[in-house]
């Protein structure tokens, strides 16, 4: 259908022509039934014309669908957020204020509060300063879909994006699995992006997330 395409438009502007000079002739009755049958050649033109449009055929102005293998990869390399640490902070306070209001023994208490001090200390130094080696320092998001994480230690490992990511506009939490046990999440606040790649990968998060909604537990 696409090779007869180019000849759709040329005819129907012969077409156009045809009609405008019978009509300026003067002929009536040959002249209209002419014209009725060039109307109809003209009317099942555009509506092949229109169905070339909306499948997006590039010579005649349809819409152009981007494909994922053209784009430039996406380079994530979180910076200091603020906005997480406040947050952090604010989370393991709650808790621990919660574990001292609780009617508990005194080592109780020393248990649970040294767990949510060391949960505390873990996620800050996973997320926010990135001082353990497997903390993920950047993430690589292919044109293809593949994703290959590099920690903090140099190692670099291929990884899958679970459907379980979270995508908010105030908050991103990439999930991934790498290889069959081991699995690494990447918290993104609004400050440790700049603002246009954050917006770039929220956008291709929710395209892709709507392309593979198919019950699978990874988004390729």
């Amino acid at each position: 259908m696409y090779q007869d395409a180019p000849y759709f438009l040329s005819y129907s502007r012969r077409a156009s022509r045809r009609i405008a000079g019978y009509v300026t002739a003067g002929t009536t009755r040959k002249a209209d039934e002419k014209t009725s049958k060039l109307v109809c050649h003209l009317t099942e033109i555009a509506f092949k014309r229109c169905s070339l449009v909306i499948i997006g055929y590039p010579n005649l102005g349809g819409p152009k669908v981007r494909s994922n293998r053209g784009r430039q990869p996406l380079r994530i390399r979180p910076r200091f957020s603020r906005l997480l640490t406040v947050f952090l902070s604010a989370i393991h306070g709650a808790a621990l204020i919660l574990v001292f209001a609780i009617p508990l023994d005194w080592y109780w208490q020393a248990g649970i509060a040294t767990l949510v001090i060391s949960g505390f200390v873990y996620a800050m130094g996973d997320q926010v300063l990135f001082m353990v080696p497997w903390a993920v320092r950047e993430a690589t998001w292919r044109s293809d879909g593949t994703w290959t994480l590099t920690l903090v230690s140099g190692e670099q490992i291929e990884a899958r994006l679970l459907a379980s990511t979270f995508v908010s506009l105030r908050l991103l939490v990439l999930n991934f699995r790498c290889g069959l046990w081991y699995s690494r999440t990447v918290v993104l606040a609004p400050d440790a992006l700049d603002a246009q790649l954050l917006r770039r990968l929220r956008v291709q998060l929710k395209l892709r997330g709507i392309a593979n909604n198919s019950g699978s537990d990874a988004l390729s």
